[in-house]
């Protein structure tokens, strides 16, 4: 958008809309970071799993209220890959915002779907 037309809507009060002022490659950079980050918080095995091992000292929360935040968090972040403009992005990173909203859909079905008996089981905790 030309410098003069972003002038023009600040000084009659118009913002634009937010996909003309976040390039959608940044955009998912960033959200990369965010949904790993909140993923590893969650799931700290997944962490050292893939070589993260800032989280090697935590182990999961499964109580009601984290299963809760931890769904929110996921349904805000399925609600910014459908709004992401994907037809501007390379297809490599078309493919990672598929491959981040298949882990995601999965991931709320595991919260939503799996009985807190069944999470909290000693028999689904590794190493036993």
């Amino acid at each position: 958008m030309p410098f003069t037309t972003l002038l023009l809507m600040s000084l009659i009060g118009v913002s634009p809309a937010p996909s003309a002022r976040v390039d959608p490659a940044a955009g998912l950079e960033r959200f990369k970071v965010r949904y790993l980050e909140g993923l590893f918080r969650a799931k700290p095995h997944l962490a050292a799993f893939m070589g993260e091992h800032r989280w090697d000292d935590r182990l999961p929360d499964f109580s009601p209220a984290a299963i809760k935040r931890r769904e929110t968090e996921v349904v805000e972040q399925q609600k910014f890959l459908v709004r992401l403009n994907k037809a501007a992005l390379s297809v490599d990173r078309r493919i990672d915002a598929a491959i981040i909203a298949a882990g995601l859909a999965l991931e709320l079905l595991e919260l939503r779907e799996t009985p807190a008996s069944s999470i909290r089981s000693p028999s689904m905790t590794p190493g036993r």
